[in-house]
């Protein structure tokens, strides 16, 4: 199976994960040529990417690349958001996990909005999770495009907290290094510096 999401701060980027290329490799001849070869070029360089950027991908997490970020109008990021749905191919983007209606249930708690965590309580007691199309037939689409935006409590805390050092609105700026593929090489990229220059380039 293959899972990738679009990713939401440098939206022209698809994350997916080390297992799910390791699957279109063994799909193979299913593939279309262009996207068989792509996978090929992939997987033949991600060793040796592994071994040369050792101590930066331990800075990053770890040794062992576990996922990384594509282009949406590469080969394969195209081949993924058309087969999405398809050939055990899932776009996790608008999924929501029950872990994420917990988070979002203990944000809007912490930030006293009583309206909205009234509206994700009845899907945390029922512990329901699905996808945001199959949900949308018994919950209002607010409250789900909330639970997706606000899925990850540890780092609202830290964003909290980080205002609070600062004494202003502006939270600390993270470096947020990746591993990407694109133009037949792999790399470490700041894609969200590099996103938000050509953004304002633009």
């Amino acid at each position: 199976m293959v899972e990738f999401r679009i990713d939401k701060e440098t939206s022209n980027y698809i994350v997916m994960d080390r297992h799910g290329l390791l699957y279109l490799g063994l799909k193979g001849k299913n593939l279309p040529n262009d996207a068989y070869q792509e996978v090929s070029n992939m997987i033949n360089g991600l060793v040796p990417f592994e071994y040369s950027a050792k101590e930066n991908l331990e800075q990053i997490g770890s040794s062992y690349l576990s996922s990384f970020k594509i282009r949406k109008d590469s080969v394969i990021g195209k081949y993924l958001i058309e087969n999405a749905g398809y050939n055990e191919i899932i776009n996790k983007s608008e999924f929501i996990h029950y872990s994420d209606i917990v988070n979002a249930l203990n944000i809007a708690l912490f930030d006293g909005e009583d309206k909205t965590s009234n509206k994700i309580f009845p899907l945390f007691k029922e512990r329901i999770f699905g996808s945001k199309k199959e949900l949308l037939k018994k919950f209002p689409e607010w409250v789900l495009d909330y639970i997706l935006e606000n899925k990850d409590f540890e780092k609202h805390l830290k964003k909290i907290d980080s205002i609070k050092e600062l004494g202003s609105e502006e939270p600390i700026q993270e470096e947020n290094a990746y591993v990407v593929y694109e133009d037949g090489e792999w790399s470490i990229k700041n894609l969200e510096e590099e996103y938000k220059r050509i953004s304002k380039k633009a």
